[in-house]
């Protein structure tokens, strides 16, 4: 199945949450594109202690994963 996620939120627990569905899809076999739009491009600023943003992003796409802005 081919999936796209749409993220325009900065909320490190939503972007959390966006990357984790993203995860879980693609393990599955899914062919996942995320798009980022608006605030969502600047999620790579957006790490907190309980949200690693940046580490779950890199390995998406080292797995194969595609983002766009």
């Amino acid at each position: 199945m081919k999936i796209g996620i749409v993220i325009s939120a900065i909320d490190p627990e939503n972007l959390w949450n966006a990357f984790r569905f993203w995860t879980f899809t693609q393990k599955k076999g899914d062919q996942v594109t995320v798009f980022l739009i608006g605030k969502g491009v600047d999620c790579y600023t957006k790490d907190t202690e309980q949200f690693k943003i940046t580490e779950q992003m890199d390995a998406l796409v080292a797995a194969g994963g595609v983002i766009n802005a």
